[in-house]
C-alpha cells in the first residue's frame, strides 16, 4: 500500500473535489431529496402576521376539510416538548423556547400552525387559506429595546478591560472617536431548510439540513424525552450554509412532532421567505470605536463598544469586539458588548459572526486615524502589530506571520504606487481608490472521533459525523486518509453527516478540518496497527492486506480513534492572520461602486488543499463584498420583513466579483496548534473585507462611509 505516495504529495494537493462530478450531474441527494417513505405526508407551516401579541382563533374546521388535508397542528394540539437544555444559553438551539407551545407571538413569521396534506401543493394551498386572528401589541424593533450586558457568549469573553483607557485616550495627541453601523444580513444558501421525519415506535429517523447532527440529536432527544440512541439524524450533504443550519430551528422539531401525531412520515421544506423570517441572520449592530495614538502612530488606547440586536426568546450577542483585544499591541483597551431585545426572529452566527461587523468598525477607524496622522495605512498597521505575543493574554503566538502577509501583499498589489491623496486618481469617468485592512480569526480545535475500515475490494471507508457545507471536507479528509495509508485517493471513500457515525463537533467556526483531520489520521493509523497485528513479520500476506481479508474470510477490518480538543491556547495565542487589498471604482455621477481588483495574503498554517483553500478565500471576499455593497435585511414599522426573496434581498453575482483575484498563502505549518499544522480558512477572508472596500471608497472619492451597505444613497 505504498504505490501512491506521489499522488498524496503534489497531485493530492491539487486534486479536484471528490464530490464535484456528482454535484455537476445533479446526482447529489440533499435533505429534501430523502427517500419518499411509504405514507409520506407533506407539511406547510403558517407564520404569524403580527410581530407581537397573542393568537385568538383560526378557521381550523374549514381548512381541515380542504382536499388532501390530513390535519392542522396548532399550539392547542402540538405535543408538549421539553424546553431547550440550558434555557437562556445557545445550546445548539436557536431559541430558548420550543415551537408552538403557547399562544404567544414574539416575531412576525413565527410558525403558529402546521398543515399536513397528501401533496406539497395541497399543503401550501391549505396553509394560505388559514385565517388566524390575533390580539396584537406594539412591537419593539431596531435597537430601541432595554439593553442587557452579557458576560459570555459561546465561551467568548465579551467585557474586557486592560490598562487605563480613559487616561490613555485623554493623553493621546491624536484621537478619533466615531460610530459605525451595520444592518441585518440574511443567510442565502441555495438549499432551503428542510426536514423529513419518520417514527418507528419510540425511535425517530430525522433527515434535516444541519451542520451538526450530533449536537442536534442532543436537542431533539431532549425535546421528546428520548435517549440519544433512539434518535438518528442524517445530513450527508449540505447545500450551503454560511452560518445557517448550525443550530436547530423550529422546522426540525415541528416536522418530528407532526410525524409523531400523524403516525406517518412527514416532509417539510421552507420557502425562501420563511427562511429569511425564521432561520436566523446577522444581527443589526451599532459600534463606537475610539483610538488614541502618538504623532508617530503608536497606539496608546482603544475603546470598542457594541450594541447589537437580539430577540425576545434568545440572548444572542453578535460578538463584534471578540478579536479586538488580540489585534494590535495597544496598552490600554476596553471592549464592551450590549444586546437589545426586539420582536424579530433570533439572530445566529453568520460567516465571521461578530468578527465581520466588528472588523468593519475597527479597521475603518484605523484608516481614519492614518488619514489624521498623515500616515500610510499599511505602515500604521505594521507599526502596531503584536509581534511579541497575544496582547490579550501575554502568551506567545503558536505562529505569527502577519508582517510577512503585509510585505507580500503590498508587493503583489502594487501598493507603493498608490497616491495617498483621496479623489485624485481617475480612469475615464470613474474615480479609482485603493484600500486595505487586517484579517484575523481565532483558530480552534475540538474533540472528534472517526472510524476507518479496509474493505474486501481494497478500498478504505472513513466515517465521521461531520459535514461538508461546500468548503471541501470530503476532499480534505480523503487526502489525509490517503496520505496516512499511502494509497491512492480514489481508493478512499469518506462518509459524513449521520449520528450513526463516530461523533464530531458542529462544522463551523473554521474548526472543521482542524478538528476532524487529526481524528481521521488517528483512525487510519489505528487501522494500520490492527492490520499489522494480524500478521507475523514473515507472513507473505503482511503487505497484502486485501489478500489477508480474503484468506481469513473477512469482509472488513475496522479501527476507530478519538482525538481531544486542542490545548495550544493554554500556553499560546492561536490565531490566523491576513492582509486585504482592494481596488474600487466609483462613478461620481451615478454613485456606483465597483470592486475591480483584490489581493490578499493569509497565514493559516499548512495549506492542505490549495485549490479548495483559494476557493474559500475568494468566496469569503465575495461574501464580504455583499455585506459591504448590497445586502440589507429590512423590516417595516410593523415588524414585517420587506426583503423576503432574492429579488428584494440582493446578494453578489459573478458580475459583481472583482475581475482579478490574487491570493497567496504563507503556507507554514503550525504544529503547535495541531499535528497537521493546519488552521481554519473558511471565515478569515470575511474579516476586514468590508472595511477594505469602505477605505478604498474613501480613497477614491474622499467621502468617509461609516455604515454598511455602501449604496448610491450613502454617497450622495
Amino acid at each position: 500500500m505504498s504505490q501512491f505516495a506521489e499522488a498524496t504529495g503534489a497531485q493530492g494537493r491539487s486534486m479536484p473535489r471528490v464530490d464535484a462530478v456528482q454535484k455537476v450531474l445533479g446526482a447529489t441527494r440533499y435533505t429534501a431529496d430523502a427517500p419518499a417513505l411509504p405514507g409520506l405526508l407533506h407539511a406547510a407551516w403558517v407564520g404569524s402576521q403580527v410581530a407581537r401579541g397573542r393568537i385568538r382563533g383560526a378557521n381550523l374546521d374549514s381548512v381541515g376539510r380542504m382536499p388532501g388535508v390530513s390535519m392542522v397542528l396548532t399550539h392547542l394540539t402540538m405535543p408538549r416538548l421539553a424546553p431547550p437544555p440550558e434555557a437562556g444559553k445557545p445550546a445548539w438551539f436557536g431559541e430558548n423556547t420550543a415551537p408552538m407551545q403557547d399562544d404567544r407571538v414574539h416575531y412576525l413569521g413565527q410558525p403558529i400552525a402546521v398543515v399536513l396534506a397528501a401533496t406539497p401543493e395541497q399543503a401550501d394551498h391549505a396553509a394560505r387559506a388559514l385565517r388566524v386572528t390575533f390580539e396584537a401589541e406594539p412591537p419593539v424593533l431596531g435597537l430601541d429595546g432595554p439593553a442587557a450586558m452579557p458576560e459570555l457568549f459561546s465561551d467568548t469573553k465579551l467585557q474586557v478591560t486592560r490598562g487605563a483607557v480613559a487616561a490613555g485616550l485623554a493623553n493621546s495627541p491624536v484621537r478619533i472617536e466615531e460610530t459605525y453601523d451595520t444592518v441585518a444580513n440574511h443567510h442565502a444558501p441555495i438549499e432551503l431548510p428542510s426536514a423529513v421525519a419518520a417514527w418507528t415506535g419510540d425511535r425517530l429517523d430525522l433527515w434535516v439540513t444541519s451542520r451538526g447532527v450530533v449536537q442536534m440529536r442532543t436537542v431533539v432527544s431532549h425535546a421528546f424525552g428520548l435517549p440519544d440512541e433512539h434518535v438518528v439524524i442524517r445530513c450527508p450533504f449540505v447545500g450551503g450554509a454560511f452560518g445557517a443550519k448550525g443550530w436547530l430551528f423550529d422546522h426540525a422539531l415541528l416536522t418530528a412532532a407532526a410525524s409523531r401525531v400523524a403516525g406517518r412520515p412527514v416532509r417539510l421544506v421552507l420557502t425562501r421567505e420563511q427562511m429569511f423570517e425564521s432561520q436566523g441572520r446577522r444581527a443589526i449592530a451599532r459600534q463606537m470605536v475610539a483610538l488614541g495614538a502618538s504623532r508617530e502612530g503608536t497606539l496608546g488606547a482603544l475603546r470598542h463598544d457594541s450594541m447589537t440586536q437580539t430577540s425576545e426568546i434568545a440572548m444572542f450577542a453578535e460578538k463584534c469586539g471578540a478579536v479586538t483585544p488580540h489585534l494590535y499591541a495597544v496598552p490600554a483597551l476596553q471592549v464592551s458588548h450590549r444586546v437589545s431585545p426586539a420582536n424579530v426572529s433570533s439572530p445566529t452566527p453568520m460567516r465571521g459572526p461578530g468578527e465581520a461587523p466588528g472588523s468593519f468598525a475597527v479597521e475603518v477607524a484605523m484608516d481614519e486615524l492614518a488619514v489624521k496622522l498623515g500616515m500610510d495605512p499599511v505602515e500604521l498597521r505594521r507599526r502596531n502589530l503584536p509581534r511579541d505575543g497575544d496582547p490579550a493574554s501575554g502568551k506567545p503566538w503558536t505562529s505569527f506571520n502577519l508582517d510577512e502577509c503585509w510585505r507580500r501583499g503590498t508587493e503583489m498589489f502594487g501598493w507603493a504606487a498608490r497616491d495617498g491623496r483621496p479623489g485624485v486618481t481617475r480612469d475615464g469617468e470613474e474615480l479609482v481608490g485603493l484600500g486595505c485592512a487586517t484579517a484575523a480569526y481565532p483558530a480552534d480545535r475540538r474533540k472528534a472521533s472517526a472510524a476507518a475500515a479496509l474493505l474486501r475490494d481494497g478500498t478504505v471507508e472513513v466515517r465521521i459525523a461531520s459535514h461538508d457545507a461546500g468548503h471541501g471536507t470530503y476532499t480534505a479528509l480523503t487526502i489525509l486518509a490517503a496520505q496516512t495509508l499511502e494509497i491512492a485517493p480514489d481508493r478512499v471513500k469518506v462518509l459524513l453527516g449521520s449520528t450513526e457515525f463516530p461523533p464530531a463537533t458542529v462544522s463551523g467556526g473554521s474548526t472543521t478540518l482542524a478538528s476532524t483531520g487529526p481524528a481521521v489520521i488517528a483512525a487510519c493509523q489505528a487501522l494500520q496497527s490492527r492490520l499489522a497485528a494480524l500478521t507475523a513479520a514473515a507472513d507473505p500476506l503482511r503487505n497484502d492486506w486485501v489478500g489477508l481479508l480474503r484468506r481469513d474470510g473477512l469482509d472488513r477490518i475496522e479501527a476507530s480513534a478519538q482525538t481531544d480538543a486542542g490545548t495550544a491556547e493554554e500556553t499560546h495565542g492561536v490565531y490566523s492572520f491576513g492582509a486585504h487589498f482592494v481596488e474600487v471604482r466609483v462613478h461620481p455621477v451615478l454613485c456606483r461602486v465597483r470592486v475591480t481588483r483584490y489581493a490578499g495574503v493569509f497565514d493559516v498554517g499548512r495549506v492542505l488543499a490549495p485549490v479548495q483553500a483559494r476557493s474559500q478565500i475568494v468566496g469569503g471576499v465575495v461574501f464580504g463584498l455583499g455585506m459591504a455593497l448590497m445586502e440589507h435585511g429590512m423590516h417595516d414599522a410593523s415588524g414585517r420583513l420587506a426583503t423576503t426573496d432574492l429579488g428584494s434581498y440582493h446578494v453578489p453575482s459573478c458580475a459583481d466579483a472583482p475581475a482579478r483575484f490574487d491570493v497567496d498563502f504563507i503556507d507554514q505549518p503550525d504544529t503547535r496548534f495541531n499535528p497537521m499544522g493546519t488552521r481554519g480558512v473558511g471565515e478569515i477572508a470575511s474579516f476586514g473585507t468590508g472595511a477594505a472596500i469602505a477605505n478604498a471608497v474613501f480613497h477614491a472619492c474622499g467621502k468617509r462611509v461609516r455604515q454598511l451597505p455602501i449604496t448610491a444613497e450613502t454617497l450622495l
